[in-house]
């Protein structure tokens, strides 16, 4: 490979791993997209504020399922 051979050895890994990166963020925004998509399709206004508050703040759904319940 001629970049790897001649060129800038530390650009080429950080735009791998940047690469990398962007596809994890992807990956992410997809799966998030799906949990909406099944709580409006079910038509559940608490899953989807559960599901949203727990990406928003990055804490595990579980968390929101007690006071969900109680409140």
């Amino acid at each position: 490979m001629i970049i790897w051979r001649y060129g800038n050895k530390g650009q080429v890994a950080l735009l791998a791993f940047l690469d990398l990166f962007v596809a994890a963020q992807m990956v992410f925004l997809a799966f998030m997209l799906s949990g909406f998509i099944a709580a409006a399709t079910a038509g559940s206004m608490s899953r989807f504020l559960r599901l949203a508050a727990s990406r928003w703040q990055g804490l595990p759904r579980s968390a929101f399922l007690v006071s969900a319940r109680c409140g």
